[in-house]
């Protein structure tokens, strides 16, 4: 999704430390992807994670956390709504 999205290069993981040269656009997009991932739900904002940028499918994903795929499906639709919601422009369908 991030990756898609082409937001993918913009999304620091907390703590990360980001690069000083950063354009004005880069660091609003940056903030408005923080913005959204943070509206997630902790087991959401995993599932997004595991999926979209370490690339593992939902059977990896379920096995990591423990949960029916099915549930790892539902996280994900529940997050790519809040997301599409919270990003707004930056969302190409």
């Amino acid at each position: 999704l991030l990756r898609e999205k082409g937001l993918a290069d913009y999304y620091v993981a907390p703590g990360a430390e980001k690069a000083p040269d950063d354009s004005a656009a880069d660091r609003e997009a940056l903030a408005r992807l923080d913005s959204a991932m943070g509206a997630l739900s902790p087991k959401e904002r995993a599932a997004v994670i595991l999926y979209y940028l370490e690339d593992l499918d939902i059977p990896e994903i379920a096995g990591i956390l423990k949960v029916n795929k099915s549930t790892i499906s539902r996280r994900l639709k529940s997050a790519r709504h809040k997301l599409r919601v919270r990003l707004g422009e930056y969302w190409d369908e």
